[in-house]
């Protein structure tokens, strides 16, 4: 009889610690494909905030490169450049010359010209701006100046010229440049001297987006880093009447002297600078 009931006490232990550990698997299961939704779920709000303050970056980024080459057109040197070049071809009839042989014409430079300080400027702006190229036209399509070296004269065959042009502001969809290996934009924009007038040219600048990139990193590389607040000793000015020792305050009230307790008087032995009189305790 007790060896069986001692059978039924060890099968019952058994089904006991088997039904325990199916129960604590569950729960363990339960939790950890809670733990995986809501590590998902922070996963997609961050990349959606990541994705936002990215587009938000780069919208800006790009409106401040269209505000910095309007801007620039409407330099009086780059607009009174332009003109005069314009003027030259019509007078030299250039616009009339077969590509091949204008092309010819202007090969180690493959620009019309213009004034030394113009040219000099032109090609120093990249120095101290995110455009790495910049490119003047007249109105016929014909390069009046650059900040690089280029492989063509002729503009006017362009779409981004032809819609700058037309419509006042082009811009290209961004593209891999194969000497740099870096992602670019062309922006132009036409060559107006006055809202509303004639374009007498186009001013085409290129911008990397890759700095883009850079900028958010070093944004998210200043981000602060929340941490756990830590529990601050509060330290409150003593009432009168209280000896500050280190942490510790020991109030004495005003009602008197503990009973045995001697006071020493400012000015005499064993006195504190700034207290009236303090208690050293009772009297042996």
């Amino acid at each position: 009889m007790a060896s069986t009931l001692k059978d039924l006490l060890q099968r019952f232990t058994f089904w006991a610690a088997g039904i325990a550990l199916v129960a604590v698997l569950v729960v363990a299961s339960v939790a950890g494909r809670g733990a995986t939704r809501t590590l998902e779920r922070l996963a997609d709000q961050r990349g959606a905030e990541v994705a936002a303050r990215a587009t938000a970056l780069v919208a800006n980024y790009v409106r401040e490169r269209h505000g910095e080459a309007d801007q620039l057109a409407a330099n009086p040197s780059l607009l009174r450049a332009a003109v005069e070049a314009a003027t030259s071809v019509s007078a030299r009839r250039l616009d009339q010359v077969p590509p091949p042989v204008l092309e010819r014409m202007f090969a180690p430079t493959h620009q019309l010209g213009t004034d030394r300080d113009l040219a000099r400027y032109l090609r120093s702006y990249p120095e101290r701006s995110e455009f790495t190229d910049l490119i003047v036209s007249e109105r016929h399509g014909l390069v009046v100046t650059a900040s690089g070296v280029l492989d063509r004269l002729q503009r006017r065959d362009d779409p981004l010229w032809q819609q700058a042009m037309r419509d006042g502001a082009a811009e290209s969809e961004p593209a891999i440049d194969s000497s740099t290996r870096s992602v670019t934009v062309r922006y132009a924009v036409a060559l107006r001297p006055a809202e509303g007038a004639r374009p007498v040219g186009v001013l085409e600048g290129v911008y990397p987006l890759d700095r883009v990139g850079w900028l958010l990193a070093r944004r998210q590389a200043r981000q602060p880093v929340v941490r756990p607040r830590r529990n601050r000793v509060t330290r409150r000015p003593a009432r009168p009447g209280t000896v500050r020792c280190g942490a510790v305050h020991a109030s004495h009230r005003s009602h008197g002297p503990r009973p045995g307790a001697r006071r020493v008087r400012a000015g005499g032995p064993g006195a504190l600078s700034g207290e009236r009189s303090v208690l050293l305790g009772p009297v042996p």
